[in-house]
């Protein structure tokens, strides 16, 4: 179980679209994955006993992390009214996903039992996103059968869905209140198109420990925050691109076969090149001269190459 505040909706307890007021949401998991989440807000808001945490919604999950396949919800948010209020019940929606695994609509379980006709599933909310995950959520205007971008809500950075789905790009939680996403070690920003945190595993992911995906937000996801893969929907594994084949046996004293070569050919370094001095080599062509999109690599010092081993 874990309880953090969150910024919550327009009404007094959190419904409808995540992005103005104050809420505690307690998650209650299975391994990693949010099995059931309960919330408190309005008068009781924030000093909460036992008897204020209401539940909002289930989840179900997929094989793989993070992969969200359908939302139960109690509240008011959607279509359907809370559980417990005139004509309320449960709400159960469905998710659909892109390659990347973010979740690109959401789906109504329609009423397979109506008469004469039974009623089909139907989208009822959108989502998309430019390639660093910068979110906009689409709802259905049936005055004018278009789909149209909500705006944000109040003080909200972005805009939330109507139906309090929390889950967006490449399947992770998104805060709208604050336009950032959660990860399991650490929080992204799709505005800066970085990590808020360092890597918790330092450089196993490249020199840059803020970058998300090694740059490559198209083709690579991070599902848990802390290293990059482009096989999620894969059942092998593959090398990233970005990583040189064996170093030559004319350089034996040289480990530049297995860094981050940041597009640098290994071959255009001259023989006998020491780790070091490639490792130079590829702070020099990744500086904050020559930025990715967002991400610009951090600066290393010589203490912190020697702290990697590579002045061995």
């Amino acid at each position: 179980m874990s309880t953090h505040d969150h910024t919550g909706a327009s009404d007094a307890c959190g419904w409808g679209s995540i992005g103005v007021s104050p809420v505690k949401l307690r998650h209650i998991y299975a391994g990693i994955e949010t099995l059931e989440e309960y919330v408190c807000c309005g008068e009781a808001y924030p000093d909460c006993e036992s008897e204020d945490w209401t539940l909002a919604r289930e989840f179900l999950w997929g094989e793989r992390f993070p992969e969200p396949l359908a939302m139960i919800d109690f509240t008011d948010a959607g279509d359907v009214p809370a559980v417990g209020t005139t004509g309320g019940g449960a709400e159960t929606l469905h998710f659909v996903h892109d390659a990347l695994g973010s979740v690109i609509g959401l789906l109504d379980a329609g009423d397979p039992e109506a008469t004469p006709t039974p009623i089909p599933p139907k989208m009822v909310e959108r989502y998309e996103y430019d390639p660093y995950g910068r979110t906009y959520v689409e709802a259905w205007d049936a005055g004018t059968s278009e789909w149209v971008r909500l705006s944000p809500q109040g003080e909200a950075t972005a805009a939330g869905s109507r139906f309090g789905n929390p889950f967006a790009w490449t399947g992770q939680r998104y805060d709208a209140g604050v336009g950032m996403y959660y990860f399991l070690f650490r929080s992204y920003s799709p505005e800066l198109g970085r990590w808020m945190q360092r890597d918790p595993i330092a450089y196993v992911d490249g020199l840059n420990l803020h970058e998300y995906v090694r740059s490559a937000p198209t083709t690579a996801v991070d599902p848990t925050g802390n290293q990059s893969r482009r096989d999620w929907f894969a059942d092998r594994p593959t090398r990233p691109a970005q990583h040189a084949p064996a170093t030559p046996a004319s350089q034996p004293n040289s480990r530049v076969g297995v860094i981050d070569w940041g597009g640098i050919d290994p071959g255009t370094l001259p023989g006998g090149t020491t780790a070091e001095e490639a490792w130079r080599k590829v702070r020099e062509s990744k500086s904050k001269g020559n930025c990715y999109r967002y991400a610009c690599n951090d600066p290393l010092s010589d203490d912190e190459i020697k702290d990697g081993g590579l002045d061995e």
